[in-house]
């Protein structure tokens, strides 16, 4: 998804490397969608984020 507006497609940036920051500290994480929640701590695989591939 890509916000219209540059302060929202801020607001999406900032959301997702605060989340990528968070989730490493995190026991589960979850992504809820459509009433399903996913754990995606046992189905997802961790990829490489844009400062740590610099």
């Amino acid at each position: 998804m890509v916000p219209a507006y540059p302060l929202g497609r801020r607001f999406r940036d900032r959301m997702g490397e605060l989340t990528q920051r968070l989730a490493p500290l995190a026991d589960q994480v979850f992504l809820v969608t459509a009433g399903f929640a996913l754990d995606l701590t046992r189905l997802g695989i961790p990829v490489a984020s844009k400062t740590e591939q610099s």
